[in-house]
């Protein structure tokens, strides 16, 4: 333990105590030899997390680009500063892999344990009795827990309400008991499967939230956006039913200023932009859909008024996206209605609704009467359009089951140069109009896909065929 004189140590552990700022930058130079970078945005982390131990955010969502001081400043020096005011303070701490949060758990292991901090904390003390890089405590009860946000969750709880060992000092952290905090709940790698986004923002309402042992215990997301509807757009659109905060740090301003020079500089950004835009804007500008759009540009879009439709249509064809679960997440059946005319095609109906199976078939019957001369009829055979066939198919003509056999990114491209060479024309009036470029536009980083995938399973079957009315 190193000795420090009794008045200067009063007064240093007064002064770390009290402010975060100040104890993440001493301890920072003391464990790695080296001053910590205290650029503006590391100073808004500092302050914002000392809302949270005052108790003025109970929620929060931090998005931040990678790289940029997060974990840093949210997890391997936010514990120990919570400890040194409280010992009983208890953590949970989450992140898509294991080794990760095992990794920030011995961090913080290595900031209590430093000759530096036992000096000025003698009172925060780590158990023996449980003491892995998963689970660890202090002989207060205090501790952490680690563990992946797939892993089983059990026999340990965030927050408490004991009283601040350190008293008088004027701490933000007095009554602090600790929270939940989760770094980057999903991996990029698996952002675009439907399956896996699902798994973690159920696990979230299921699982994860449940552990707090108040719902005064505070609980804090701190991660890059991925996809529309990750565990931020999932919780910012009222998933889990809690108001949350959220701190919105993008690698540049709206005039191209870089957040952070001495990381990236403007030419820096630049390039990044250049090489891979959906990413940057996604991962840097926590916007999952850039300005003009993804995969659908959205300066491709052409428009008609409904006195410049073609009188004739070479032929008119429905597309049909099922699903039939009507749960408030569940995907929307989609159903469209295209004519073309020579090389352009024209989308005049476009239904997106949540129905049961009895729902859906109602509304293919009365859109083909509708719409008679729309002969053919396609349908995703995968999932649910199968059965909907062998229903249909003695009321019905024209239904063509379709299996798809390429990815819908890949399905995706393979119709975009209809939408570029301006082959595409969207009714200008309707009133579906926006939410149908919204998904086009975001896509794969939608929250839904059932009009992307009606549209791309229309145009795909008709862009290789030519009429034989265009020779006539």
């Amino acid at each position: 333990m190193l000795e420090i004189e009794e008045d200067v140590r009063e007064v240093l552990v007064s002064k770390l105590l009290c402010d975060f700022g100040f104890f993440a930058r001493y301890m920072y130079k003391k464990l790695y030899e080296r001053k910590m970078s205290f650029a503006p945005h590391v100073k808004l982390l500092i302050e914002t997390m000392e809302s949270v131990v005052r108790g003025d955010i109970t929620r929060l969502i931090i998005n931040i680009p990678p790289r940029y001081g997060k974990t840093l400043c949210a997890v391997q020096l936010f514990m120990p500063w919570c400890l040194a005011n409280n010992p009983r303070a208890k953590f949970m701490h989450l992140s898509y892999a294991d080794s990760l949060v095992k990794e920030n758990s011995e961090q913080v292991r290595k900031c209590i344990k430093s000759d530096i901090f036992t000096s000025l904390f003698p009172d925060v003390i780590l158990s023996q009795r449980v003491n892995s890089k998963e689970k660890w405590y202090t002989t207060k009860a205090g501790g952490l827990y680690a563990v992946s946000t797939g892993a089983p969750i059990t026999g340990f709880g965030a927050g408490t309400f004991g009283d601040r060992i350190y008293e008088g000092t004027g701490s933000p952290c007095d009554g602090f008991g600790g929270a939940i905090i989760i770094d980057d709940p999903l991996k990029p790698a698996d952002a675009l499967s439907d399956g896996r986004r699902e798994r973690i923002n159920a696990r979230f309402n299921n699982t994860i939230r449940s552990r707090i042992n108040s719902e005064d215990t505070p609980i804090i997301i701190i991660m890059q956006r991925l996809h529309d509807h990750d565990l931020s757009g999932f919780l910012l659109n009222g998933g889990s039913g809690d108001d949350w905060y959220n701190l919105v740090l993008k690698a540049e301003d709206e005039n191209g200023n870089p957040l952070w020079p001495e990381k990236h500089s403007k030419e820096d950004l630049a390039r990044m932009r250049q090489a891979d835009p959906q990413t940057y804007a996604a991962q840097y500008l926590q916007s999952p859909v850039v300005d003009s759009g993804n995969i659908f540009k959205r300066e491709w879009f052409k428009y008609y008024n409904v006195n410049e439709i073609p009188l004739y249509f070479d032929k008119v064809f429905q597309s049909w996206d099922l699903t039939f679960a009507k749960s408030t997440n569940s995907d929307f059946v989609c159903g469209q209605v295209w004519g073309k005319k020579g090389a352009d095609f024209y989308l005049l109906h476009n239904l997106q609704e949540r129905m049961s199976f009895t729902e859906t078939v109602a509304a293919m019957v009365q859109i083909s009467k509708a719409y008679p001369n729309a002969i053919a009829k396609y349908v995703e055979e995968k999932a649910n359009g199968d059965a909907v066939i062998d229903i249909l198919r003695q009321h019905i003509s024209g239904l063509i089951p379709i299996m798809p056999r390429e990815s819908k990114v890949a399905r995706a491209h393979a119709v975009t140069p209809l939408f570029q060479a301006g082959n595409i024309y969207l009714p200008k009036e309707a009133g579906w109009l926006f939410k149908f470029e919204d998904e086009l536009t975001k896509f794969p980083n939608a929250e839904h896909d059932d009009q992307v995938d009606a549209t791309t399973q229309a145009l795909s079957q008709e862009m290789s065929k030519v009429s034989v009315w265009n020779y006539l």
